[in-house]
């Protein structure tokens, strides 16, 4: 399976007709060679279809929703201020959400990706080389990880 990065769009941002863009993410995936790579896709946000939620709304029609299936078990990493992970698969599907500080990630052809509080990966290379980590600016790196089943 391949892994993705989500890429949040900051709050208020919007395109030049005045519509909020569409809420993204950044696969991080190895071919069929163990090369891996990072592809730009977007999340498909679904009406909800007569769930309770929807019922408190004036304009059911105007609120959808992205389901994280087989999400559970997630849990928070710090990694400190300068610190690397050298070349290194996912361990299993997992969304990366960042929460605070930066990083930047190394796949291994040879692309790179800083990645931002409210940035949003879905690390699927768990096979081939993998990705190097880096932890960069001025604080420790702070993420939320997410499995997926």
């Amino acid at each position: 399976m391949a892994a993705a990065t989500l890429m949040v769009v900051a709050p208020g941002a919007s395109m030049a007709d005045g519509s909020a863009p569409e809420l993204g993410f950044t696969r991080i995936y190895s071919d069929a060679n163990g090369v891996s790579h990072f592809k730009v896709e977007k999340l498909d946000f679904k009406a909800l279809g007569g769930t309770n939620g929807e019922a408190s709304l004036n304009r059911p029609d105007q609120l959808t929703m992205h389901v994280l299936e087989g999400a559970q078990g997630a849990t928070f990493l710090r990694l400190r201020r300068g610190a690397s992970e050298d070349w290194h698969k996912a361990p299993r599907v997992q969304y990366l959400i960042g929460i605070r500080g930066e990083s930047e990630v190394t796949v291994s052809d040879g692309k790179k990706m800083r990645v931002k509080p409210g940035d949003v990966l879905l690390m699927a290379d768990t096979t081939g080389k993998g990705h190097i980590t880096k932890s960069s600016g001025s604080t420790p790196r702070y993420t939320l990880f997410v499995p997926i089943d």
